[in-house]
């Protein structure tokens, strides 16, 4: 159990790897690491892109189940929404690898260009798309029309006829784009 600073008790799972690793990177005392990792001496933690580990050590596990809730301050609500939003970015990031690498490829590099991925979210969030959902959509026009996508004459009259619902748009504009692309139109 935890404790939000309006004194509401809730539920408290921090199954998502990003948000243990957010909240204990943010505890500069240990009081939280000792709380929050109860029994467990040792955290390891796997970054979704890059593979590397961090460590987080509980010098004193708590063997006795504990009584007292989990009081979370705003420094961890802060911490927590950051956390979320790196796990929206890192399933983006993976959705374009296994789909649409072209997108991710340097023109001087072997390296992908994972900076890429933000150009789109932001890209998409320009033109009122803000949802995981229709930023993959927006990813996926791009990735199947290509950067000059929305320059489209069809792709511009699908945006302004649903202009009022933008997630709607998208949707109409992904459909379109990936029947343009598989029909051998365009290769992104």
């Amino acid at each position: 159990m935890a404790r939000l600073v309006t004194d509401d008790d809730v539920v408290f799972r921090f199954y998502d790897p990003e948000i243990a690793r957010h909240l204990l990177k943010a505890d500069s005392s240990g009081e939280d690491l000792n709380q929050l990792m109860g029994p467990c001496s040792l955290f390891a933690i796997q970054d979704r892109r890059t593979g590397e580990w961090a460590y987080f050590n509980n010098d004193q596990p708590n063997r006795v189940q504990q009584a007292e809730v989990f009081n979370i301050r705003e420094q961890h609500q802060v911490a927590m929404e950051r956390a979320a939003e790196q796990t929206a970015l890192r399933k983006l990031e993976l959705h374009t690898s296994n789909y649409f690498p072209h997108l991710l490829q340097q023109s001087d590099a072997d390296e992908q260009d994972w900076d890429a991925v933000s150009g789109l979210v932001n890209a998409a969030k320009a033109r009122g798309l803000y949802s995981a959902r229709d930023i993959a959509l927006y990813i996926n026009t791009i990735g199947w029309l290509g950067h000059h996508a929305f320059e489209d004459s069809e792709v511009m009259n699908l945006w302004r006829e649903n202009s009022e619902a933008p997630g709607r748009a998208i949707a109409r504009i992904a459909e379109f784009a990936e029947k343009k692309s598989t029909e051998g139109l365009v290769h992104g």
